[in-house]
């Protein structure tokens, strides 16, 4: 959960969708 906090924003709206 913490590994794409880089990638879109954490809590912003994670890309593992």
């Amino acid at each position: 959960m913490a590994t794409q906090t880089v990638e879109n924003g954490s809590r912003s709206g994670p890309r593992r969708t």
